[in-house]
């Protein structure tokens, strides 16, 4: 068994300064709860935020021999902070895992999963 997690706390006055420098940050504040937008066409910019995650990842077998609820299944992963800017990530990199994904059966090209409906979509494997 393995508990995986990963947390981004990056609510610093000098984060925030350096995104309000290159004007990225939304300037939106008429209505706080709709300001984050990320894929409306009207959208002014992004609001910055902190999260956390994490999963409990086991082998198949193991879970069906106490039978437990499986959730999902790790098809693939990957390490994506390449540190290349800070605010546009390394396109070949980025080809790289989606290839990868492609390859490996974890998504299939050209399905509209994409934020634009040009990107891999998740292959529907009945996983709940």
């Amino acid at each position: 068994m393995v508990v995986a997690g990963g947390v981004e706390a990056c609510l610093h006055p000098f984060t925030l300064a350096a995104f309000a420098q290159v004007k990225v940050l939304s300037a939106a504040s008429e209505n706080p709860e709709a300001v984050s937008r990320p894929f409306d066409v009207a959208r002014s910019g992004f609001v910055i935020g902190e999260g956390a995650g994490v999963m409990v990842l086991e082998r198949a077998g193991f879970a069906e021999a106490r039978k437990a609820r499986t959730y999902g299944s790790l098809a693939s992963s990957a390490v994506t902070s390449g540190a290349h800017y800070i605010t546009a990530s390394d396109a070949g990199g980025q080809v790289l895992i989606s290839c990868g994904a492609v390859r490996c059966g974890a998504v299939r090209q050209g399905g509209g999963g994409g934020a634009g409906g040009d990107g891999p979509a998740p292959l529907d494997r009945g996983l709940t």
